[in-house]
Protein backbone atom coordinates (compact mmCIF):
# COMPACT_ATOMS: atom_id res chain seq x y z
CA UNK A 1 0.00 0.00 0.00
CA UNK A 2 3.55 2.37 -0.14
CA UNK A 3 2.33 5.85 -1.32
CA UNK A 4 -1.10 5.18 -2.03
CA UNK A 5 -3.88 7.84 -0.56
CA UNK A 6 -6.57 6.28 2.00
CA UNK A 7 -8.86 6.51 -0.81
CA UNK A 8 -6.81 4.69 -3.37
CA UNK A 9 -6.67 1.86 -0.23
CA UNK A 10 -9.79 2.00 0.14
CA UNK A 11 -10.76 0.86 -3.72
CA UNK A 12 -8.32 -1.80 -3.74
CA UNK A 13 -9.46 -3.27 -0.21
CA UNK A 14 -12.88 -3.87 -1.35
CA UNK A 15 -12.11 -4.67 -5.00
CA UNK A 16 -10.22 -7.46 -3.57
CA UNK A 17 -13.45 -8.13 -1.32
CA UNK A 18 -11.48 -7.72 1.67
CA UNK A 19 -14.17 -6.47 4.69
CA UNK A 20 -13.50 -3.51 6.86
CA UNK A 21 -13.54 -3.84 10.74
CA UNK A 22 -17.35 -3.45 10.91
CA UNK A 23 -18.02 -5.73 8.09
CA UNK A 24 -18.84 -4.08 5.43
CA UNK A 25 -16.88 -2.16 2.43
CA UNK A 26 -13.98 0.25 2.95
CA UNK A 27 -13.98 4.12 2.75
CA UNK A 28 -11.31 6.97 3.35
CA UNK A 29 -12.88 7.35 6.85
CA UNK A 30 -12.49 3.93 7.71
CA UNK A 31 -8.80 4.42 7.32
CA UNK A 32 -8.00 8.35 8.25
CA UNK A 33 -11.16 7.96 10.79
CA UNK A 34 -10.90 10.87 13.78
CA UNK A 35 -7.80 11.93 15.27
CA UNK A 36 -9.29 13.73 18.64
CA UNK A 37 -11.63 10.93 18.71
CA UNK A 38 -9.49 8.29 17.90
CA UNK A 39 -11.80 6.47 15.26
CA UNK A 40 -9.98 4.96 12.09
CA UNK A 41 -7.51 2.59 11.44
CA UNK A 42 -4.33 5.86 11.47
CA UNK A 43 -5.52 6.61 15.25
CA UNK A 44 -6.42 3.45 17.04
CA UNK A 45 -3.85 3.17 19.87
CA UNK A 46 -4.12 -0.49 20.47
CA UNK A 47 -2.08 -0.87 17.73
CA UNK A 48 0.53 -0.08 19.74
CA UNK A 49 -0.40 -1.65 23.15
CA UNK A 50 -2.69 1.05 24.49
CA UNK A 51 -6.87 0.72 25.29
CA UNK A 52 -8.51 3.87 25.50
CA UNK A 53 -12.15 3.90 27.14
CA UNK A 54 -14.60 6.52 27.72
CA UNK A 55 -13.52 8.88 25.07
CA UNK A 56 -17.26 10.11 23.92
CA UNK A 57 -20.67 9.99 24.93
CA UNK A 58 -23.59 8.85 23.17
CA UNK A 59 -26.95 11.02 23.26
CA UNK A 60 -30.01 10.92 20.92
CA UNK A 61 -31.42 13.86 18.99
CA UNK A 62 -34.51 14.43 20.36
CA UNK A 63 -35.92 16.25 16.88
CA UNK A 64 -33.52 13.64 14.51
CA UNK A 65 -33.17 10.67 16.71
CA UNK A 66 -30.07 10.05 15.34
CA UNK A 67 -27.16 9.08 17.94
CA UNK A 68 -24.75 12.01 18.32
CA UNK A 69 -21.37 11.54 19.76
CA UNK A 70 -19.71 14.18 22.36
CA UNK A 71 -15.90 14.14 23.30
CA UNK A 72 -15.33 13.42 27.18
CA UNK A 73 -13.24 15.49 28.75
CA UNK A 74 -9.64 14.23 29.11
CA UNK A 75 -9.72 13.90 32.87
CA UNK A 76 -12.15 11.39 32.47
CA UNK A 77 -10.54 9.53 29.58
CA UNK A 78 -9.35 6.25 31.16
CA UNK A 79 -6.11 4.39 29.51
CA UNK A 80 -4.73 1.53 30.23
CA UNK A 81 -0.98 -0.04 28.54
CA UNK A 82 -1.80 -3.60 27.20
CA UNK A 83 1.79 -4.26 25.19
CA UNK A 84 1.07 -7.91 24.48
CA UNK A 85 -1.61 -5.94 22.09
CA UNK A 86 0.98 -4.05 19.99
CA UNK A 87 1.04 -4.88 16.55
CA UNK A 88 3.48 -1.54 15.40
CA UNK A 89 6.31 -0.23 16.43
CA UNK A 90 6.60 3.41 17.91
CA UNK A 91 9.00 4.47 15.29
CA UNK A 92 6.13 4.12 12.53
CA UNK A 93 3.48 5.27 14.61
CA UNK A 94 5.37 8.71 15.54
CA UNK A 95 6.00 9.16 11.97
CA UNK A 96 2.55 9.01 10.96
CA UNK A 97 0.98 10.94 13.81
CA UNK A 98 3.68 13.74 11.89
CA UNK A 99 2.04 13.48 8.93
CA UNK A 100 -1.21 13.81 10.00
CA UNK A 101 0.25 17.13 12.18
CA UNK A 102 1.29 18.62 8.68
CA UNK A 103 -2.12 18.01 7.43
CA UNK A 104 -3.78 19.73 10.22
CA UNK A 105 -5.82 23.27 9.15
CA UNK A 106 -4.68 25.98 11.50
CA UNK A 107 -7.87 27.25 13.82
CA UNK A 108 -10.74 28.75 11.48
CA UNK A 109 -8.91 28.14 8.34
CA UNK A 110 -10.92 25.29 6.89
CA UNK A 111 -13.98 26.54 7.56
CA UNK A 112 -13.42 29.94 6.19
CA UNK A 113 -12.03 28.09 2.71
CA UNK A 114 -15.36 26.48 2.39
CA UNK A 115 -18.08 27.30 0.09
CA UNK A 116 -21.91 27.56 1.19
CA UNK A 117 -23.67 24.85 1.26
CA UNK A 118 -25.85 24.07 -1.95
CA UNK A 119 -29.12 24.76 -1.61
CA UNK A 120 -30.27 21.34 -1.96
CA UNK A 121 -26.83 19.55 -0.45
CA UNK A 122 -27.54 16.13 1.75
CA UNK A 123 -31.05 15.61 -0.61
CA UNK A 124 -29.33 14.47 -3.90
CA UNK A 125 -29.35 10.84 -3.95
CA UNK A 126 -27.76 7.96 -6.68
CA UNK A 127 -30.14 6.06 -8.23
CA UNK A 128 -28.04 3.24 -8.89
CA UNK A 129 -26.58 2.61 -4.94
CA UNK A 130 -28.76 5.01 -2.71
CA UNK A 131 -25.69 6.68 -1.89
CA UNK A 132 -25.60 10.53 -2.08
CA UNK A 133 -24.16 13.22 -4.24
CA UNK A 134 -21.42 15.46 -2.98
CA UNK A 135 -18.92 18.15 -4.21
CA UNK A 136 -16.31 16.39 -6.40
CA UNK A 137 -15.14 20.16 -7.54
CA UNK A 138 -15.92 23.74 -7.08
CA UNK A 139 -18.65 23.28 -10.00
CA UNK A 140 -19.78 19.54 -10.22
CA UNK A 141 -21.24 17.06 -8.15
CA UNK A 142 -20.34 13.31 -8.21
CA UNK A 143 -21.65 9.80 -6.71
CA UNK A 144 -19.71 9.71 -3.10
CA UNK A 145 -19.87 6.06 -3.13
CA UNK A 146 -18.66 5.54 -6.83
CA UNK A 147 -15.61 8.27 -5.81
CA UNK A 148 -14.94 7.31 -2.00
CA UNK A 149 -15.18 3.43 -1.91
CA UNK A 150 -15.58 2.07 -5.78
CA UNK A 151 -18.78 0.04 -5.08
CA UNK A 152 -21.22 2.10 -7.71
CA UNK A 153 -20.15 2.32 -10.97
CA UNK A 154 -22.09 5.58 -11.80
CA UNK A 155 -19.23 7.93 -12.63
CA UNK A 156 -21.57 10.18 -14.07
CA UNK A 157 -21.71 14.14 -13.14
CA UNK A 158 -23.87 17.28 -13.15
CA UNK A 159 -22.77 21.00 -12.34
CA UNK A 160 -24.28 22.24 -9.24
CA UNK A 161 -25.82 25.10 -10.53
CA UNK A 162 -27.52 23.23 -13.24
CA UNK A 163 -29.16 20.79 -11.45
CA UNK A 164 -30.39 23.69 -8.92
CA UNK A 165 -32.08 25.73 -11.72
CA UNK A 166 -33.37 22.40 -13.17
CA UNK A 167 -35.10 21.98 -9.83
CA UNK A 168 -36.46 25.30 -9.54
CA UNK A 169 -36.89 25.53 -13.13
CA UNK A 170 -39.53 22.75 -12.09
CA UNK A 171 -41.21 24.57 -9.72
CA UNK A 172 -41.39 27.84 -11.69
CA UNK A 173 -42.82 26.07 -14.70
CA UNK A 174 -44.50 22.89 -14.15
CA UNK A 175 -45.76 22.97 -10.13
CA UNK A 176 -47.15 26.92 -11.30
CA UNK A 177 -49.28 25.63 -14.93
CA UNK A 178 -52.43 26.87 -14.33
CA UNK A 179 -54.45 23.55 -14.82
CA UNK A 180 -51.56 21.64 -12.85
CA UNK A 181 -52.55 23.92 -10.25
CA UNK A 182 -55.99 23.73 -10.28
CA UNK A 183 -56.45 19.94 -10.58
CA UNK A 184 -53.72 19.38 -7.71
CA UNK A 185 -55.84 21.64 -5.08
CA UNK A 186 -58.87 20.20 -5.69
CA UNK A 187 -57.15 17.00 -5.56
CA UNK A 188 -55.69 18.24 -2.07
CA UNK A 189 -59.01 19.34 -0.52
CA UNK A 190 -60.88 16.55 -1.85
CA UNK A 191 -58.31 14.62 0.03
CA UNK A 192 -58.57 16.53 3.46
CA UNK A 193 -62.58 16.32 2.98
CA UNK A 194 -62.44 13.41 2.99
CA UNK A 195 -59.73 12.80 5.59
CA UNK A 196 -62.20 15.24 8.02
CA UNK A 197 -65.62 13.28 6.77
CA UNK A 198 -63.78 10.65 8.83
CA UNK A 199 -62.76 12.56 11.93
CA UNK A 200 -66.48 13.42 12.29
CA UNK A 201 -67.97 10.57 11.75
CA UNK A 202 -65.91 9.22 14.22
CA UNK A 203 -67.05 11.27 16.67
CA UNK A 204 -70.47 10.72 16.05
CA UNK A 205 -69.78 6.96 16.56
CA UNK A 206 -68.66 7.78 20.28
CA UNK A 207 -71.88 9.83 20.19
CA UNK A 208 -74.36 7.12 19.03
CA UNK A 209 -72.09 4.13 21.40
CA UNK A 210 -72.10 6.60 24.57
CA UNK A 211 -76.05 6.76 24.23
CA UNK A 212 -76.56 2.92 23.34
CA UNK A 213 -74.19 1.84 26.41
CA UNK A 214 -76.49 4.73 28.66
CA UNK A 215 -79.09 3.06 27.75
CA UNK A 216 -78.01 -0.18 28.58
CA UNK A 217 -76.83 0.66 31.85
CA UNK A 218 -80.66 1.98 32.72
CA UNK A 219 -82.25 -1.09 31.99
CA UNK A 220 -79.48 -2.95 34.07
CA UNK A 221 -80.60 -0.55 36.93
CA UNK A 222 -84.25 -1.27 36.24
CA UNK A 223 -83.54 -4.84 36.37
CA UNK A 224 -82.12 -4.46 39.64
CA UNK A 225 -85.49 -2.76 40.83
CA UNK A 226 -87.24 -5.49 39.63
CA UNK A 227 -85.63 -7.43 41.96
CA UNK A 228 -82.58 -9.27 40.00
CA UNK A 229 -79.11 -9.98 42.13
CA UNK A 230 -77.18 -6.81 41.98
CA UNK A 231 -74.22 -9.48 41.93
CA UNK A 232 -75.31 -10.88 38.65
CA UNK A 233 -74.88 -7.26 36.55
CA UNK A 234 -72.10 -5.70 38.76
CA UNK A 235 -69.49 -6.58 36.39
CA UNK A 236 -71.72 -5.56 33.32
CA UNK A 237 -72.51 -1.91 34.55
CA UNK A 238 -69.03 -1.45 35.78
CA UNK A 239 -68.09 -2.42 32.51
CA UNK A 240 -70.41 0.20 30.89
CA UNK A 241 -69.59 2.55 33.38
CA UNK A 242 -65.59 2.25 32.72
CA UNK A 243 -66.12 2.57 28.81
CA UNK A 244 -68.54 5.26 29.39
CA UNK A 245 -65.78 7.45 30.91
CA UNK A 246 -63.44 7.10 27.77
CA UNK A 247 -66.05 8.04 25.45
CA UNK A 248 -66.35 11.10 27.60
CA UNK A 249 -62.74 11.34 27.24
CA UNK A 250 -61.92 11.16 23.87
CA UNK A 251 -65.40 13.51 23.20
CA UNK A 252 -63.86 16.34 25.36
CA UNK A 253 -60.39 16.28 23.63
CA UNK A 254 -61.62 15.97 19.58
CA UNK A 255 -63.79 18.81 18.05
CA UNK A 256 -65.57 18.64 14.96
CA UNK A 257 -63.78 19.29 11.73
CA UNK A 258 -64.59 22.28 9.08
CA UNK A 259 -65.46 20.80 5.62
CA UNK A 260 -64.63 23.60 3.15
CA UNK A 261 -62.75 24.11 -0.14
CA UNK A 262 -61.41 27.30 -0.81
CA UNK A 263 -61.78 28.79 -4.42
CA UNK A 264 -58.75 31.17 -4.06
CA UNK A 265 -56.05 28.56 -3.08
CA UNK A 266 -55.08 27.22 -6.55
CA UNK A 267 -54.51 31.46 -6.95
CA UNK A 268 -52.50 31.94 -4.06
CA UNK A 269 -50.43 28.33 -4.15
CA UNK A 270 -49.50 29.87 -7.53
CA UNK A 271 -48.56 33.11 -5.88
CA UNK A 272 -46.82 31.71 -2.74
CA UNK A 273 -44.17 29.39 -5.58
CA UNK A 274 -43.60 32.52 -7.27
CA UNK A 275 -42.55 34.76 -4.34
CA UNK A 276 -40.59 31.79 -2.34
CA UNK A 277 -38.18 31.26 -5.47
CA UNK A 278 -37.96 34.96 -6.34
CA UNK A 279 -37.52 35.18 -2.55
CA UNK A 280 -33.55 33.29 -2.79
CA UNK A 281 -31.97 35.95 -4.51
CA UNK A 282 -32.35 38.64 -1.80
CA UNK A 283 -29.58 38.03 0.55
CA UNK A 284 -32.26 38.68 4.26
CA UNK A 285 -34.74 35.93 2.64
CA UNK A 286 -32.70 33.23 1.31
CA UNK A 287 -31.85 31.28 4.37
CA UNK A 288 -35.23 31.23 5.23
CA UNK A 289 -36.49 30.51 2.18
CA UNK A 290 -33.72 27.91 1.09
CA UNK A 291 -34.71 26.01 4.43
CA UNK A 292 -38.71 25.93 3.15
CA UNK A 293 -37.82 25.11 -0.35
CA UNK A 294 -35.50 21.97 1.01
CA UNK A 295 -38.82 20.73 3.59
CA UNK A 296 -40.71 20.59 0.55
CA UNK A 297 -37.87 18.19 -1.61
CA UNK A 298 -37.88 14.54 -0.14
CA UNK A 299 -35.02 13.51 -2.40
CA UNK A 300 -33.57 14.03 -5.89
CA UNK A 301 -32.51 10.94 -7.56
CA UNK A 302 -29.95 11.24 -10.32
CA UNK A 303 -30.20 8.15 -13.07
CA UNK A 304 -27.38 7.71 -15.50
CA UNK A 305 -29.58 7.45 -19.17
CA UNK A 306 -29.08 4.12 -20.77
CA UNK A 307 -26.41 5.38 -23.16
CA UNK A 308 -24.54 7.02 -20.51
CA UNK A 309 -24.81 10.41 -22.31
CA UNK A 310 -26.20 12.56 -19.27
CA UNK A 311 -28.41 12.12 -15.86
CA UNK A 312 -32.24 12.46 -15.85
CA UNK A 313 -33.27 13.74 -12.75
CA UNK A 314 -36.30 12.74 -10.78
CA UNK A 315 -38.08 14.95 -7.94
CA UNK A 316 -39.28 13.46 -4.82
CA UNK A 317 -41.53 16.00 -2.85
CA UNK A 318 -44.32 17.45 -0.51
CA UNK A 319 -46.60 19.55 -2.16
CA UNK A 320 -49.28 19.50 -0.23
CA UNK A 321 -46.30 21.70 2.02
CA UNK A 322 -46.51 24.42 0.25
CA UNK A 323 -50.11 24.50 -0.60
CA UNK A 324 -50.23 24.58 3.23
CA UNK A 325 -47.89 27.64 3.12
CA UNK A 326 -50.03 29.31 0.75
CA UNK A 327 -52.76 28.62 3.02
CA UNK A 328 -51.19 30.98 5.58
CA UNK A 329 -51.37 34.03 3.32
CA UNK A 330 -55.05 33.54 3.47
CA UNK A 331 -57.33 36.03 6.00
CA UNK A 332 -58.38 34.69 8.52
CA UNK A 333 -62.16 34.62 7.93
CA UNK A 334 -61.20 32.41 4.62
CA UNK A 335 -58.36 30.04 5.69
CA UNK A 336 -59.51 26.20 5.43
CA UNK A 337 -59.65 24.68 8.94
CA UNK A 338 -56.27 24.14 10.66
CA UNK A 339 -54.54 20.64 11.49
CA UNK A 340 -55.70 19.29 14.37
CA UNK A 341 -53.99 17.07 16.68
CA UNK A 342 -53.98 13.63 15.66
CA UNK A 343 -54.93 14.59 11.88
CA UNK A 344 -51.58 13.46 10.61
CA UNK A 345 -53.15 12.00 7.04
CA UNK A 346 -53.85 15.39 6.30
CA UNK A 347 -50.12 15.73 5.06
CA UNK A 348 -49.78 14.50 1.58
CA UNK A 349 -46.68 13.48 0.60
CA UNK A 350 -46.72 12.95 -3.17
CA UNK A 351 -43.69 12.41 -5.83
CA UNK A 352 -44.49 15.39 -8.56
CA UNK A 353 -45.92 14.06 -11.86
CA UNK A 354 -47.82 15.30 -14.63
CA UNK A 355 -51.10 15.70 -13.26
CA UNK A 356 -49.76 15.31 -9.62
CA UNK A 357 -50.63 11.73 -9.87
CA UNK A 358 -48.05 9.44 -7.66
CA UNK A 359 -45.37 9.38 -9.82
CA UNK A 360 -41.83 10.85 -10.44
CA UNK A 361 -41.40 14.64 -11.67
CA UNK A 362 -38.96 14.13 -14.31
CA UNK A 363 -37.05 17.26 -15.34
Amino acid sequence: MGGKSPKQIAFQLNNESILSPRGGAWGQSTINGNRKRGTGILNNELYIGRQVWNRQQFTKDPDSGKRCARSRPDSEVVSVEVPELRILDQDLWDKAKAVQKKLEYKKGEFWTAQRPKGLFSYLIKCAKCGGGYSKISATHLGCSTARNKGTCDNRLNIRADELEERVLGALRGRLMNDALCKEFCQEYTAHLNRVRMEHNASIAGYQSEFEKNKREIDKLIDAITRGVDPLQVKDRINALSERQREIESRLARTEPAPVLIHPSMAHRYHVSVQNLIESLNEPEQRETSAALIRKLVEKIVLTPKPDDSGLTVDLYGDLAGILQASVGHLPSSEKIGTPREGDAKQQVKLVAGIGFEPMTFRL
